[in-house]
């Protein structure tokens, strides 16, 4: 990756990471649904500033 992995962005990495196994295993599909919208739009927008990713519109 381009940007460095900081203790501060790696603990909200697991959290993140960790709130989405709790919220599947509980079957919770609301909160999985709304925890991974998030989690994509973060990514992608990491991925994106990083120049990793292009910028495209919606078809």
């Amino acid at each position: 990756m381009c940007y460095l992995l900081t203790d501060n962005r790696r603990a909200k990495k697991v959290s993140a990471h960790r709130a989405l196994m709790e919220a599947a295993l509980a079957r919770d599909a609301d909160s999985a649904v709304k925890l991974l919208k998030v989690h994509y739009e973060h990514t992608t927008r990491n991925l994106i500033n990083n120049n990793l990713l292009e910028k495209t519109t919606a078809a």
